[in-house]
């Protein structure tokens, strides 16, 4: 393995956009006092990915992404949790098939040749990673040169063992390669077939339904799609007849209301013995809060009833919302008592909820369905129409579904009484959801009718056996208007809530938990608005045409035609499975072939997949269970199996939720190095939280136990780190905002470890601290001038750092015990803080003071002795702090001035700042304050010594303030950095 350190690179855009890393700290691998071995070099050529990443564009481009219009795009298609952005994936994959030039002599000679090349690539993933380049064919063809370059007569397949939605490999079919996507969750499986595979399939068939024949690639199924779908809704209105009426009276405008939604509250029966009244949970009063158009509900109360009705304007003054504080508690809206949760979760258990209807929200003018909304109040018809169930049975299947038990480890809803997938949904709500799977099954056999009746092939073969006749063509129609199903049913529960700012019915997952509330808002599928079957439909359709088809534009025109004659199939290896990977199904789909793994393994604690997604599976099934009956079949979601560190799956012990999660992880990832094409680097999405890259490895449990289980997973596989590439792409609204944006994943690239005929040497603690800290001061600096944000700077570095760690065959403690990756990840941080605190050094003696005392005591006050001690040091008068301005002092106490009490005077700002410390605090205020403005115009002033050192004090302090709990000042600093780029541009067109 070659030591990490980074330098700057003169790409094409702006300087420092990129790291590019290589080389060895003792100038050469002979010379190296660190322990560098040639036997550890690998013996196949780097990739990009090893060396160099264009960060600023990759994050850029996935924040964009993010930005665009929700319709149209492929993750719109159905729910998967922590999707990748397509962009940010396909780069990566593109950058980890392409070799670095330096691994190319024969072809680049000399190392101004391979920067050339190696700038010519990175500016081909600036464009490659943007969401709207993603079918310009003559960008792609360019890319599936460069990969077959780099391949040889070897090409390679790319393998995604936790496919999830699909992400990965739909960028590995734009790059016009193989890929194999494998999910153990039958929701996943489906989900990513209808992604990759199913439509692709029929690519350039015309429509066979009457209209709109289509044009190229998918758009002839997706308007048969939309074709069927539309019948789909004829059929469930003329079933449903009645069940959805108009609201009472008129709109404002004078026509019959539409319903759009319609807001319910469970009630209770309210605790105090002198009332024993039935009593609303409802939250609030308010109905809509968006300024021109402002409702609330006024409670009617008449002896023991209660009713609603609804109003224009804000409720008033003396009106109190019921629910007290977090959590389950509401007050009687009779007697006034406080019923706390655990009255709630009693009742709940108990006799169960009973159902109000609160208000009914409907089109203002249904000529025009953006003419604005406005609210009814209810009436007992409406009301009975919500709570009436089917007149008749369910499909045995629908039965059976229902009554499956909600997980009691993934949410609250267990604790107050709603056990089964019927208990959170309502009556009206079973009843529409069972109406509609029921349609969707029945239109098999019409769409397979015409199809025959536009030519296609009566060949008898499924679409789940990759049929392309009439009879898989009538299945992939089906399939997606079942998928649209299980998206409407994810706004199709007792756990969906009202968005009182814009009206809309938000999604019952809006957290990755099934959650209990005291109301909800229930959708009518009819009206073409939030939540409708039309509104999901079109999410589908769209997401279709979106979709790339037959492996993208091939770069031979000839391919190019063929790939879009009707019958075309995919590329011959787009394949999905349902498997396991830690066994051998996993090498049943590969039938035997190496491939490159490139994936995304399931998040730690945060998603229960297994329990989440059977929330759509029971809808899939009973609509698709005799299409896809292998992908959708037993077992369910197999909680038990999947990979996760669900500690209420565990007993509540964290500990042995943790070593599972661990061990299960390891043994996937044995699995892919058993399968991985040597060739290329393994590479692995993260996604986390903030509080792993601000906490020091701690106790198991803690926030860093995540990061410690996918180091120790990969180690122990077998697997050594190369790099890592922090990516964040969240989206910021301006600088200010930006202050707050946070890295959300880190891609990690690994090698496997040479074999048993290499040596790798044994080390001690120390020689791991010394190696450490030969290595990542270069590897921080450089990050640095690439403006890595402080943030992401602690998740980067932990990539260098563990690729010394791992470059060792064994690290031995004192007593000759191996020493974990918890107490690795423990030196990483305490060399980045040594590291940071050295820069230091060439600070102003007046800075080096402040730095120091903000250390020992932040913004707060400490003894006067004190302070003059740490000038003395620092060989400086107290009085030069003072006079600075940067102090307050009354002779007995002293603390830092924050950067909102500083001088703020244009004079001081023309004169020059005599401090680096006042430089830096003046560039927070003004970033945080929004005013990228006045702090381009300081940045202008100051001399590029100065401004240089006020960014790296921005590093400092954000370690400081993340020790010391100050997170609005971690915050800030993070911000400086993240918009130093743009300060800077600002500042040099001032110049």
């Amino acid at each position: 393995m070659v030591p990490l350190t980074a330098r700057r690179s003169p790409q094409a855009g702006r300087p420092g956009s990129e790291i590019v890393r290589g080389g060895c700290p003792g100038g050469s691998i002979s010379r190296c006092s660190v322990g560098c071995k040639p036997a550890a070099v690998d013996p196949f050529p780097r990739k990009l990915i090893e060396v160099a990443l264009p960060l600023e564009a990759v994050n850029a481009a996935g924040r964009a992404e993010k930005a665009v219009p929700k319709k149209g795009h492929p993750a719109t298609m159905h729910l998967w949790w922590s999707r990748k952005p397509l962009g940010v994936t396909r780069a990566a994959l593109f950058a980890s098939l392409v070799d670095d030039p330096s691994a190319r002599p024969d072809l680049y000679p000399t190392e101004a040749a391979q920067q050339e090349e190696r700038r010519r690539l990175l500016a081909l993933i600036e464009q490659l990673c943007r969401w709207e380049r993603s079918a310009d064919p003559a960008l792609l063809a360019e890319a599936q040169r460069c990969i077959a370059a780099s391949a040889g007569d070897r090409p390679p397949r790319i393998i995604d063992p936790f496919c999830g939605g699909g992400a990965i490999s739909t960028e590995a079919i734009r790059l016009g390669l193989d890929t194999l996507a494998i999910d153990l969750n039958p929701v996943a499986a489906l989900v990513s077939s209808a992604t990759l595979s199913v439509a692709q399939r029929f690519a350039g068939q015309p429509a066979i339904s009457p209209g709109d024949s289509g044009g190229d690639g998918t758009s002839g199924i997706a308007a048969d799609v939309a074709h069927y779908g539309e019948a789909v809704e004829d059929e469930c209105r003329r079933r449903l007849a009645g069940v959805f009426p108009a609201p009472s009276g008129h709109s404002p405008s004078g026509y019959h209301g539409v319903a759009v939604s319609y807001l319910w509250a469970r009630t209770i029966t309210c605790a105090d013995p002198a009332c024993g009244r039935t009593t609303p949970l409802l939250s609030t009063w308010w109905l809509s809060k968006k300024p021109t158009n402002r409702w609330h509900a006024r409670p009617v109360v008449e002896g023991d009833r209660f009713g609603f009705v609804a109003e224009r304007g804000p409720p008033p003054a003396d009106l109190a919302d019921l629910k007290v504080g977090r959590g389950a508690n509401y007050r009687c809206l009779h007697c006034g008592t406080v019923n706390d949760a655990d009255v709630v979760r009693r009742c709940g258990r108990g006799a169960g909820f009973g159902l109000r209807l609160v208000a009914v929200q409907g089109l203002a003018d249904p000529r025009r369905p953006r003419a604005g909304r406005v609210w009814f109040s209810p009436d007992e018809p409406g009301e009975r129409a919500g709570l009436a169930g089917a007149p008749v049975g369910f499909p045995d299947a629908v039965e059976a579904a229902l009554r499956h038990d909600l997980p009691e480890e993934c949410g609250n809803v267990t604790a107050f009484g709603l056990r089964t997938f019927a208990d959170v949904l309502s009556p009206r709500q079973r009843r529409t959801m069972a109406t509609f799977a029921e349609v969707i099954s029945d239109m098999t056999p019409v769409v397979h009718r015409d199809a025959l009746s536009a030519g296609l092939a009566d060949d008898g073969v499924g679409v789940e056996q990759d049929g392309s006749g009439a009879r898989a063509y009538a299945e992939a129609v089906i399939t997606y208007l079942a998928v649209a199903l299980s998206r409407m049913a994810n706004r199709t529960t007792t756990m969906t809530t009202h968005n009182r700012a814009n009206g809309s019915v938000e999604q019952s997952f809006i957290r990755p938990a099934y959650g209990f509330y005291g109301e909800f808002a229930e959708a009518n599928p009819f009206s073409g608005s939030t939540g409708s079957w039309a509104g999901g439909l079109g999410y589908v359709v769209r997401a279709m045409a979106a979709l790339p088809a037959s492996g993208g534009p091939p770069a031979d025109s000839a391919l190019r035609d063929s790939a879009t004659r009707p019958g075309a199939q995919p590329p011959e290896a787009v394949r999905v499975a349902r498997a396991d990977v830690r066994c051998g199904s996993m090498l049943g789909a590969l039938d035997g072939a190496a491939g490159v793994v490139c994936t995304d393994p399931p998040y730690y604690d945060m998603f229960d997949y297994a329990a989440l997604s059977n929330l759509f599976l029971v809808w899939l099934r009973a609509a698709l269970g005799d299409v896809w009956p292998e992908t959708l079949g037993p077992p369910a979601a197999p909680a038990a199996e999947q990979i996760v560190a669900n500690a209420a799956r565990s007993g509540g012990d964290r500990a042995a939720a943790h070593e599972r999660f661990e061990k299960l992880l390891r043994l996937a990832f044995e699995r892919m190095r058993a399968v991985h094409d040597r060739r290329y680097p393994l590479t692995v999405f993260y996604g986390y939280r903030q509080s792993e890259t601000t906490s020091s490895p701690g106790t198991r449990g803690s926030p860093g136990t995540a990061w410690e289980a996918l180091l120790e997973s990969l180690i122990a596989a077998g697997y050594r780190v190369t790099a890592s590439w922090p990516l964040r792409t969240e989206r910021p609204e301006g600088v200010k905002k930006g202050t707050k944006s946070l890295a959300s994943s880190v891609l990690l690239v690994c090698r496997p470890v040479a074999g048993p005929d290499s040596v790798r040497p044994a080390a001690t603690v120390g020689d791991l601290r010394s190696a450490l800290r030969a290595e990542l001061p270069g590897a921080v600096r450089m990050m640095q001038q690439a403006d890595v944000a402080p943030l992401d700077l602690v998740q980067a570095v932990i990539g260098p750092g563990m690729a010394v760690f791992t470059r060792f065959d064994s690290v031995l403690t004192a007593d000759g015990s191996p020493l974990g990756v918890r107490a690795v990840l423990a030196m990483i941080n305490e060399v980045l803080d040594e590291t940071l605190t050295g820069a230091g050094a060439e600070l102003d003696a007046t800075t080096r003071w402040a730095l120091a005392w903000f250390d020992e005591h932040g913004f707060a006050e400490g003894s006067l002795g004190r302070a003059e001690q740490l000038s003395k040091e620092r060989d400086i008068s107290l009085a030069g702090p003072v006079a600075a301005g940067i102090v307050v002092t009354d002779g007995e106490r002293v603390r830092l001035r924050r950067s909102g009490e500083l001088d703020t005077g244009q004079d001081r700002i023309r004169g020059g700042i005599p401090t680096v410390w006042e430089a830096t605090q003046q560039l927070l205020r003004h970033v945080s304050d929004g005013g990228e403005q006045a702090a381009a115009v300081l940045l202008s002033r100051l001399d590029a010594d100065t401004a240089d050192a006020a960014r790296e004090l921005a590093y400092r302090l954000f370690q400081i303030c993340t020790r010391r709990n100050l997170s609005a000042e971690a915050a800030a600093c993070n911000g400086l950095v993240n918009s130093w780029p743009e300060l800077c541009r600002l500042a040099a067109g001032r110049g």
